[in-house]
């Protein structure tokens, strides 16, 4: 609820993300096994810590005093490049990891970096959605009123029904 209507997003785009990733290693034909399921929540964890990175950056721009609008941009902007430098440093491991090791550590490889492709992707999926939906229209001077107690509720029980659904699909898995 830290988050608000912003939060919902990330956990939609998370859920988008690993929808992506699984219908990738679907496609692939690949056997999802103990390696391949770290693999999927090393994905999970850098995609929470992009959209915490992105959310601090728009919240230390509103605390200087920027517009909605133009802190929604600088901090996309100013996250991106810390997401980017982490995402390439993962990409790079595990494309040595997937030439170096054998079977497990190559489906450890595999799910990390179709993972991390799909977070780029789901990012771009957040920031159109901030844009779309968080942001003001016209100058963005206002900032948005509280969020009725109703949202937050749904938004909560929206947020732990996701968890626990991503649980037991893991643990459907194991």
């Amino acid at each position: 609820i830290y988050y608000n209507l912003s939060g919902l997003i990330a956990n939609i785009a998370l859920l988008i993300n690993l929808t992506m990733v699984l219908s990738v290693l679907i496609t692939m034909d690949a056997i999802l096994t103990l390696p391949g399921i770290a693999g999927l929540l090393l994905t999970v964890g850098m995609t929470i810590d992009a959209n915490v990175i992105i959310f601090e950056r728009i919240r230390e721009e509103l605390k200087i005093g920027n517009k909605i609008k133009s802190a929604v941009n600088t901090g996309y902007n100013r996250a991106f490049i810390t997401i980017m430098d982490a995402n390439v440093t993962t990409l790079i491991t595990a494309f040595v990891l997937s030439f170096i090791g054998s079977g497990p550590i190559k489906g450890f490889a595999t799910t990390l970096s179709v993972g991390i492709m799909a977070e780029s992707t789901s990012n771009r999926l957040t920031r159109f959605s901030e844009s779309k939906f968080v942001t003001p229209k016209g100058d963005g001077s206002r900032v948005p009123s509280e969020m009725p107690v109703e949202s937050k509720r749904f938004i909560n029980r929206l947020t732990v029904h996701i968890y626990a659904s991503v649980l037991k699909s893991i643990h459907y898995v194991v």
